[in-house]
């Protein structure tokens, strides 16, 4: 499993923080000794814990994602929306830049 951790050098000393998950951070003489180090405060609390993936059911307009991806009408209504948008893009265009 891969983890992004944030490293930064600040008087002298490198500290090596999981982001996401700031209480889980180590400190080091070397960028290297700090990575390691929360390396290893990783490695004991995966022994404390579990990682699980829990499902959120959306709400609002992230709901919409995807409902309408196979319904032919709504493809339409989409391709129409996209057909004025270029009419109109092209229009301000032809009126800005007369040939």
């Amino acid at each position: 499993m891969s983890v992004p951790v944030w490293v930064e050098q600040q008087n002298g000393k490198f500290t090596a923080t999981v982001l996401g998950a700031p209480e889980v951070r180590a400190e080091g003489e070397t960028k290297d000794a700090a990575v390691a180090a929360v390396r290893a405060r990783l490695a004991e609390r995966s022994l404390a814990g579990e990682l699980v993936f829990v499902d959120v059911e959306s709400k609002g307009l992230l709901a919409l994602a995807g409902r309408f991806k196979d319904d032919p009408v709504a493809q339409e209504m989409w391709d129409e929306v996209v057909r004025e948008a270029y009419r109109y893009r092209d229009e301000l265009k032809a009126r800005e830049f007369p040939e």
